[in-house]
């Protein structure tokens, strides 16, 4: 009996201790998937510090700093959950190339001494600070260190400080050339009057046929459209503004204004363009798809010599500077898939990562790496260029 009694407190015990493990269960929420992806840890910092991923010469490429390069690579992609399966690819062919780039241009900057300042430093300390204010919580998940991140972005802002370097050296001696060939060239401001004679659609590009060739008016049509022209050229020798006889013979949509120089044209067209004064239109053309003339509303503009001319240098600078950099690259030997260590390379989840982004609501509001100082004049001279190629 006494035996029954302690089988039954026992069992008691067991049902009690049940129940209560029953009802710590019920109360537990389960975790949402956004808070698996915001606490779930992908790689420790001693995983992300020692993984080897790759040999670029006698260079070890360990985890935490390629998870720097995807990193940067996914904010330049704007990649999200939803576009980042099409954006993998292209991510990891960057991510790989421009790391491999950046080792290779650093190691060669290494053995020529480039001299790097304490403002420098300041600058490489300050992206890498705006980085890890966004990207921080990332990190902490992937392991990757501020002391990886400070040393990542020192080493792009040593290879951007080289590259300037050889660039203002190689631009002094061709900038010099090209402001000697345009010296004494001249350069003007025109507008252009267009009157095609091809179909167009709404947006004002010509209209193909069956074959690809642009839908020509017939000889009837084309005769009435240079009427037109040359009647909108005599307008304008007599004094009328050229954008308002533009937008009264409906051609302002298809016309510019544009630059142009001494030699860019063949002749007669040149010559009558140099000897044409302020406000002057030239005769009527045959441009294959339009009638066309020119008037001249600048006829000598030296700021755009010395702007055309700076443009010019820029480009033989970029073509000569490309020629450099390939020799640099050629300093080490590259093999694409043996210098791969392991397979944690291809183990990278590229999407989980975009999806932890999104879950950690990580968006870059700085600039990520170390600009080129030239940025702004870089977009001036596509500008220029552009405005030069219509010539």
């Amino acid at each position: 009996m006494g035996s029954l009694k302690r089988m039954k407190k026992v069992l008691a015990g067991v049902l009690a201790a049940s129940m209560v493990f029953s009802l710590a269960a019920c109360g537990k929420k389960k975790k949402s998937e956004k808070e698996k992806l915001t606490e779930t840890v992908v790689y420790t910092q001693e995983e992300a510090e020692s993984t080897e991923i790759m040999k670029i010469g006698d260079a070890i490429v360990h985890l935490d700093d390629i998870l720097i390069y995807v990193f940067q690579e996914m904010y330049q992609y704007s990649a999200t959950p939803d576009t980042v399966k099409a954006l993998e690819v292209t991510i990891r062919k960057e991510t790989l190339s421009k790391i491999r780039t950046n080792y290779i241009i650093y190691d060669v900057a290494s053995h020529n001494n480039v001299e790097v300042s304490d403002e420098d430093k300041a600058t490489s300390m300050q992206y890498a600070d705006n980085f890890m204010g966004v990207f921080k919580p990332l990190m902490d998940l992937y392991g990757v260190s501020a002391e990886a991140v400070y040393e990542c972005f020192y080493t792009q802002m040593v290879v951007t400080k080289f590259e300037n370097d050889i660039k203002n050296q190689l631009g002094q001696t061709i900038q010099e050339d090209v402001n000697k060939q345009y010296e004494n060239v001249r350069f003007f401001e025109m507008y252009q009057m267009v009157f095609p004679y091809v179909e167009v659609d709404e947006s004002g590009e010509p209209v193909k046929d069956d074959d690809g060739n642009n839908v020509v008016y017939d000889d009837t049509k084309k005769a009435e459209i240079k009427a037109k022209a040359e009647a909108a050229a005599k307008e304008v020798k007599e004094g009328a503004e050229a954008s308002a006889v533009a937008e009264k013979y409906e051609v302002k949509g298809f016309s510019t204004s544009t630059i142009g120089f001494d030699g860019a044209y063949k002749e007669p067209l040149n010559g009558e363009l140099l000897a044409l004064k302020e406000g002057e239109a030239s005769k009527v053309y045959d441009n294959e798809n339009c009638y066309t003339f020119y008037v001249i509303t600048n006829p000598d503009n030296p700021d755009m010599r010395d702007y055309y001319a700076y443009t010019i240098a820029s480009n033989y600078v970029e073509d000569e500077f490309e020629k450099v950099e390939n020799k640099w690259l050629q300093t080490i030997e590259i093999d694409e898939e043996g210098d791969m260590i392991g397979t944690t390379w291809d183990d990278i989840n590229i999407p989980y990562i975009a999806d932890v982004m999104q879950a950690l609501d990580v968006q870059a509001e700085e600039e990520l790496s170390h600009k080129d100082a030239a940025t702004a004049t870089e977009k001036q001279t596509e500008a220029v260029t552009e405005a030069a190629t219509e010539q």
